[in-house]
């Protein structure tokens, strides 16, 4: 049931039955996702590690907001409740839970679900997006953009570009056939041009770039990366595709002005708080907008304390995936290129809701597996591979 639940972690869906309870949209994953824990309660498993706690203070810090919300607005709003509280439960639920299956283990196996998940899952929407729109529930909130099965493209390319690095990274090791991983890596890279997330194709560049360095990408690699982008090139002007997207971009509404706006009503809002923070849900119900930026998000409704949780998810994981390079050092990279795209495209969207990026840091675990386990993982790996998946 895990399995399935991270399969379907690409997937939202847009019910219009349950418009008002939980802003229309529906995770699958979840579903399955509790039905693992359900069948195996074991799975709930809390290490001591730093990184293992961040699920926990993730709940902390939204009982804080709430406390907050009762104190400053004497009431709290359901999608707060809901939404907002019951949903990072959930997250929290898939960190915890991830990470009990990565010190078990199965680290490589759930990369390479999530990954597959990815893939079939955008070839779907983007024949939805292109061909025959049969996926109504699924349909992007931006008509011009791609959205995968995400319903927002800005999320979406969140998602493509975390996936772009993580396979580009990990995917030899975790599939067993090379044409696999460069299907999969071609996959992601393109559905991501296909959202025009700029936040996004920045985040990924600028995480590349960082784990290039920290990872001492040799010259071998950096000229085969060149030579496939080079390559490239001729076939995307031919094909129309580059004029396309230049049109789209320039389609694009400069929301520069408006963010800012949004921002600076936020730290007015904090100010005005005392620095207490002014409760989770209350700026979306005051100003019918939402904070575009993680970390001022937590600023704005849950105070210092909210930053200070921001830093630990974005530091923490980096630490484990340092210590994971001992363990399994391709994927470990693959994990912090993801885990940096998404701490670099936070600063765009509220990305702690984004679900991959629990994945991702629950997976950061694999670093504190038992010897007994390692030892077994390391002599699997040594086995010759099967020409398959």
């Amino acid at each position: 049931m895990f399995m399935i639940a991270v399969f379907l972690l690409p997937v939202q869906l847009e019910i219009g039955a349950l418009e008002g309870v939980l802003d229309s949209r529906l995770a699958p994953s979840d579903l399955f996702l509790a039905m693992a824990i359900v069948l195996a309660p074991r799975s709930i498993r809390t290490g001591r590690r730093a990184v293992d706690l961040l699920p926990i203070g993730l709940i902390a810090i939204l009982a804080y907001g709430i406390l907050v919300a009762l104190g400053v607005e004497h009431a709290v709003t359901d999608h707060a409740v809901v939404v907002k509280f019951l949903g990072a439960v959930m997250l929290a639920l898939l960190g915890v839970v991830t990470a009990a299956y990565a010190r078990a283990g199965f680290a490589r196996r759930i990369v390479r679900v999530f990954l597959l998940g990815i893939a079939i899952s955008g070839v779907l929407a983007w024949i939805d997006f292109k061909l025959f729109n049969f996926m109504t529930i699924a349909d992007s909130k931006v008509d011009s953009r791609f959205a995968g099965m995400l319903i927002d493209p800005n999320n979406a390319a969140a998602l493509f570009a975390l996936g772009s690095i993580l396979s580009w990274h990990a995917g030899r090791e975790v599939f067993k056939h090379r044409v696999t991983h460069w299907v999969v890596v071609t996959f992601c890279a393109v559905f991501l041009g296909l959202t025009y997330g700029r936040g996004a194709m920045l985040a990924l560049v600028l995480a590349a770039v960082a784990i290039a360095i920290l990872g001492r990408m040799t010259t071998q690699r950096f000229m085969r990366l060149a030579a496939i982008g080079l390559l490239a090139l001729p076939v995307l002007f031919m094909s129309g595709i580059v004029d396309g997207a230049v049109e789209d971009f320039n389609r694009r509404p400069d929301n520069v002005a408006a963010r800012g706006s949004i921002a600076t009503d936020g730290v007015d809002a904090f100010v005005e708080s005392a620095g207490w923070g002014i409760g989770l849900g209350t700026y979306k119900e005051t100003y019918d907008e939402v904070i575009h930026n993680t970390a001022l998000w937590l600023l704005v409704e849950m105070s210092i304390v909210g930053l200070l949780f921001f830093l630990a998810m974005s530091l923490v994981p980096v630490s484990a995936a340092t210590a994971a390079t001992a363990v399994d050092r391709h994927l470990a990279y693959g994990l912090l290129g993801g885990h940096l795209t998404m701490v670099i495209a936070s600063a765009g969207i509220e990305a702690m809701y984004q679900r991959h990026w629990w994945l991702v840091i629950g997976l950061m675990s694999l670093a504190y597996m038992a010897p007994s386990t390692l030892a077994a993982k390391k002599a699997i790996e040594q086995r010759p591979r099967e020409s398959s998946f």
